[in-house]
């Protein structure tokens, strides 16, 4: 009878156990100075985090710039970068070059030649948008859906995740 009371105590104590473990419960991702994680999904598939995640955050010349590159894997190497001027608050920002005194652009270099380089700002439609959920003298979370174009009018359209430190 004492073995039944023990079985039961111990499946008991292992049910509340991992009853009480949620997902939520998991330890946030913690990124070193410089660094964080960059998604895309839709016409640009990509999940880079790491050194291949860079961030940084220069306050020069009278404005504040911000820029978020992903380096995408193997050769050619491919990029993605975020780059936001003078964005210093948390909010939905448009990527049409002429809507604001912020600026806020999407690149994707592919290439070295010019039908290589897509920009959110060579869109005559849709550039879509960036919104910043959290930002601090050395942090920056938010998201983005762009579409990029290059300067023969193809164009990529994209939307993901980023976070990480300056």
């Amino acid at each position: 009878m004492r073995k039944i009371t023990t079985s039961i105590f111990v499946l008991s104590l292992a049910l509340i156990t991992f009853t009480g473990c949620k997902k939520d419960d998991a330890p946030a991702e913690v990124y070193p100075a410089g660094q964080g994680k960059i998604t895309g999904t839709n016409g640009l598939s990509f999940d880079v985090s790491g050194a291949n995640a860079v961030f940084n955050r220069q306050p020069t010349g009278g404005y504040d710039a911000i820029s978020i590159v992903a380096m995408l894997s193997t050769a050619p190497v491919k990029m993605v970068t975020i780059h936001l001027v003078d964005i210093t608050a948390t909010g939905t920002y448009s990527l049409d070059p002429g809507s604001s005194t912020d600026l806020a652009q999407v690149t994707y270099v592919a290439g070295s030649g010019s039908s290589d380089n897509y920009v959110s700002a060579l869109s005559t439609t849709s550039h879509g948008t960036i919104t910043v959920t959290a930002i601090s003298a050395t942090s920056i979370e938010g998201t983005y859906t762009t579409k990029v174009t290059n300067l023969t009018g193809a164009a990529i359209s994209f939307s993901g995740t980023f976070k990480g430190n300056f």
